[in-house]
C-alpha cells in the first residue's frame, strides 16, 4: 500500500454530483479488480502523491478548496498520470493540516513544469531570470505567455507558465485564482507530453518546501 492524500469536501464526501462517497478516519473503500483502469472513471478511487500537489491541482480536479478537509490514506495505486492516481482500495486514516501554498509558490511551480517540456531560447531565459528574480516584471511575463506557440502541449504549458507569472502581479483576489488555474493547467500540458509522472510530484514537493524571503505577497 502507497502513502497518499486525498481531499473531500466539508462533509467528508467525495464525487461532486455522481454518487457520493463517504470517508472518515479509518474508512475503506474498494472496487472491483479490473484488466485496465481510467483516471476520471468509476473504475477509481483518486487520490494524491502529495499534499502540496492536491492543493494546485484542486481547481481543476474536484474543487474543493477552500473548505476541503485533507486526509492522510493508504491505498493501492492502479493508474497514475503525474498530477493524480487512481487506486482500487483507498483508506482515509486520518485529517491533516492542509499546506498553504503562496501565489508565488504556484508561478514557480508552473515555470519549472514548463521547462522540462519546453526549450525556446527565448522563452527559457526569461523563465531562467523570472526564478532568480532578476526579471519579475508583469510585461516581461505577458510576451514570453504571448511568444510561446500554442500549437504543442509543450508550448501551451510555456504560455501557461506565462500566463500564472502575469497574473501574480494584479490585485490579490484576482491573482489567487487565476495563477492557481494557469499553474494546473501547466502540470496537464506537461503531463500530456509524457513528463515523468513522479517529477510532477517532486516539483510540488520542492515548490512548498521553498522559503520567500523577498516574497512579492
Amino acid at each position: 500500500m502507497t502513502v497518499l492524500y486525498k481531499l473531500t469536501s466539508p462533509l467528508n464526501m467525495s464525487g461532486h454530483n455522481k454518487i457520493p462517497t463517504y470517508w472518515g478516519e479509518n474508512v475503506t473503500h474498494e472496487l472491483p479488480i479490473q484488466s485496465q483502469y481510467e483516471l476520471c472513471s468509476k473504475d477509481v478511487l483518486h487520490a494524491y502523491r502529495s499534499p502540496s500537489l492536491a492543493m494546485i491541482m484542486d481547481c481543476i480536479h474536484g474543487n474543493y478548496l477552500p473548505f476541503a478537509h485533507l486526509w492522510e490514506c493508504e491505498g493501492d495505486v492502479v493508474a497514475d498520470d503525474g498530477t493524480k492516481v487512481g487506486c482500487t482500495k483507498l483508506t482515509t486514516i486520518n485529517k491533516i493540516i492542509i499546506p498553504e501554498l503562496s501565489i508565488d509558490q504556484k508561478v514557480i511551480f508552473a515555470i519549472k513544469c514548463a521547462m522540462h517540456v519546453y526549450n525556446e531560447e527565448k522563452w527559457t531565459s526569461w523563465a531562467l531570470a523570472w526564478l532568480d528574480g532578476t526579471n519579475i516584471n508583469i510585461d516581461a511575463a505577458a510576451i514570453a505567455a504571448n511568444a510561446a506557440d500554442n500549437t504543442t502541449n509543450a508550448a501551451f504549458a510555456a504560455f501557461c507558465a506565462g500566463c500564472a507569472a502575469s497574473y501574480s502581479i494584479g490585485s490579490p483576489a484576482y491573482a489567487e485564482m487565476k495563477v492557481a488555474y494557469a499553474a494546473a493547467n501547466t502540470a496537464n500540458a506537461a503531463r500530456d507530453i509524457g513528463i515523468n509522472t513522479a517529477f510532477i510530484t517532486q516539483i510540488a514537493n520542492d515548490v512548498s518546501n521553498i522559503f520567500l524571503e523577498n516574497s512579492k505577497r
